[in-house]
């Protein structure tokens, strides 16, 4: 997999339009958190998502702190690491967070298109 990296420059505007014709999965990661680090591993070792299909951003929930919070507030989530968020057509249609993470469900989330 390839990771992908959202600018801190970047306003949900600019997200908008990003993220408006293919699916993207943020990933907010803390290097503080040994669970971040398990997590980080599994989503890796685990992946069978094409590059056509998902694009996936890696967002350092420390580094890029208020970043990874505009996130959280702009698409109305918790402010959480480890945290998945699936974007579909700019809208959240998935979150996880800790142990509820989980790329089968991803997977089913990305494949529904009942939220058309």
């Amino acid at each position: 997999m390839k990771w992908l990296y959202l600018s801190a420059n970047e306003t949900p505007e600019t997200w908008e339009h990003k993220f408006a014709d293919k699916p993207v999965l943020i990933y907010k990661h803390s290097s503080r958190c040994e669970l971040c680090q398990a997590m980080l591993m599994r989503i890796e070792q685990d992946w069978d998502f094409a590059t056509e299909e998902l694009d996936a951003y890696f967002v350092d929930a420390i580094g890029e702190k208020m970043l990874s919070q505009r996130i959280a507030e702009h698409f109305s989530v918790a402010h959480e690491s480890p945290q998945i968020l699936l974007i579909k057509k700019g809208y959240c249609v998935y979150e996880a967070d800790h142990l509820e993470i989980d790329l089968h469900e991803l997977r089913e989330q990305l494949d529904d298109e009942s939220w058309i």
